[in-house]
């Protein structure tokens, strides 16, 4: 938000006199769902000095592999094996590409499992956040 403000002229400068409370990070599964669909509220903005919107783009392309993969488990040509395969592939290709990217660029290499997990839970959180916002409804804050 600075960066923006600053970069159309505007100061910013700091007041003693507003109070924020920091929600702190979520301590449950639900919790964590409910804060990423609230952030996802904003995947319509581009952050600052990008064209392109990786976390929505990111989201999209998620959301894609889903459905394909789900509609694919209902296919008659592979064996249930091979259906369920290719459904697990297309849930954790993104969070899958997310998380080495992460490991990456911390130069931290964590069990991939529970990264996966998380990942996938933060992809739908954001898929049910676009959801929302076409309906028009709003998330609600993520420690209510």
């Amino acid at each position: 938000l600075g960066q923006r403000l600053r970069g159309q002229g505007y100061g910013v400068f700091q007041d003693r006199a507003v109070h924020a409370v920091h929600l702190r990070n979520s301590k449950t599964l639900k919790q964590f769902f409910l804060r990423h669909s609230w952030h996802g509220q904003g995947l319509f903005i581009a952050s600052a000095g990008s064209k392109r919107n990786k976390p929505l783009i990111m989201t999209l392309v998620h959301f894609v592999l889903l459905l394909a993969g789900f509609a694919q488990l209902f296919s008659s040509y592979l064996p249930l094996g091979a259906r369920i395969a290719v459904f697990l592939g297309a849930a954790i290709a993104i969070p899958g590409i997310t998380w080495i990217f992460r490991c990456m660029s911390t130069k931290c290499w964590p069990y991939p499992v529970g990264g996966l997990a998380l990942y996938e839970i933060y992809y739908v959180a954001k898929i049910y956040a676009l959801f929302r916002f076409a309906l028009g409804g709003r998330a609600r804050t993520y420690h209510s």
